[in-house]
């Protein structure tokens, strides 16, 4: 196994660390950030499956979950569902799916995500939440898919050892 390998794994750890950072903002704005593994994730299991086992993706959203001090599980079985609907993404794109499906499977993750987070805050607090806070989190993450996924495509022709395409001439 190739020591680049790692790399998938080692790039959601400053998303991760971003993400459990103690920040305040108004109207609970600070619920935005923990979106950022779950891109990462998504990303990282629709071009590299193989790369991003279901254990480190169930492992880290359990850290997550514990630093935080959150509910156990919560953000386990959200990573798993990113990890999962970017399984389907690599399976469109092995079927020569364009790029505007694969955009609307990402845009239906956020939503199923953004859905389940607030049923499953809801049901822990017995009380439905507020769903301001949720929505803003899927506004973050439909903003920060093209760079992240600019940021990580980075990474991935590290990985796959293509060498970087140069525009202009030389």
């Amino acid at each position: 196994m190739r020591t680049v390998a790692v790399l998938p794994v080692l790039s959601l750890m400053p998303l991760a660390l971003i993400a459990a950072a103690p920040l305040s903002a108004p109207g609970g704005a600070e619920s935005m950030l923990p979106m950022l593994p779950l891109l990462g994730i998504h990303f990282w299991s629709s071009r590299r499956p193989e790369m991003m086992p279901a254990l480190f993706v169930f492992g880290l959203g359990l850290l997550f979950d514990l630093v935080t001090d959150g509910p156990v599980g919560y953000w386990a079985m959200l990573n798993l569902i990113a990890g999962s609907m970017g399984g389907l993404s690599a399976r469109l794109r092995e079927a020569a799916m364009g790029p505007a499906a694969r955009v609307v499977l990402f845009s239906a993750t956020v939503v199923v995500i953004t859905i389940i987070a607030w049923l499953i805050a809801s049901l822990y607090m017995l009380a439905p939440q507020p769903l301001l806070p949720m929505l803003w989190g899927a506004l973050f993450a439909f903003i920060c898919y093209l760079p992240m996924r600019v940021m990580l495509g980075q990474i991935d022709i590290i990985v796959s050892g293509r060498p970087q395409e140069r525009s202009g001439s030389a």
